[in-house]
């Protein structure tokens, strides 16, 4: 059965593993039982589209349950090495932070107890999602910037003759387009 939504969080994830490096999929592969099931296969299906192997997962642990994780990370934040902690401008971008990595399946916490006026707001990893996290993190657009529809360019067609390829002749304020086949020019509107 599928559950609204799932599609559209499979959809996000499998246009964002798709822009990221060979590298960095391996590195995000590494973590592959700690990941969601949504991640899971939107990874694998990255790595075959892109015809690389995935790494064995024979060693790798399997996932604890995530009470007993968050638990641990309470205990383990109050020293967190630096690797581990990731500092935000605000609260809602520590919380979106997390919701990020949590649909990648990554247990972060955000100890908002310790937060005071001085301090930027922490989010935690543990010490083995510490790279996966700032992978995830480091990424253009992360934390949704823009939206991965907004992200991908779609060549335009002449809307008169259907030609591709037309030639870019300006871009302030809008795109203006000139089709080299017919000799059309149109401009894109410009979003609201």
């Amino acid at each position: 059965m599928t559950i609204p939504g799932d599609t559209h969080q499979d959809d996000e994830l499998s246009r964002l593993y798709a822009t990221y490096s060979d590298g960095e999929l391996q590195a995000l592969a590494a973590t592959l039982t700690d990941l969601t099931d949504a991640a899971q296969s939107a990874l694998k299906a990255e790595f075959t589209r892109r015809g690389l192997a995935l790494p064995s997962q024979s060693a790798a642990p399997t996932r604890p349950n995530s009470s007993a994780d968050e638990s641990a990370l309470h205990t383990f934040a109050a020293n967190a090495p630096e690797e581990c902690v990731f500092e935000f401008t605000d609260l809602e971008d520590a919380l979106l932070a997390q919701s990020v990595l949590r649909s990648a399946g990554i247990e972060s916490i955000v100890p908002t107890s310790e937060i005071v006026a001085a301090d930027p707001p922490r989010l935690i990893v543990g010490p083995s999602d510490a790279q996966s996290a700032g992978i995830i993190l480091s990424r253009p657009n992360a934390l949704g910037t823009i939206s991965p529809e907004d992200a991908i360019f779609t060549e335009p067609v002449c809307p008169q003759c259907g030609a591709a390829d037309p030639l870019l002749e300006a871009v302030d304020p809008a795109n203006r387009w000139h089709c080299e086949a017919c000799g059309h020019s149109w401009t894109e509107d410009l979003p609201l």
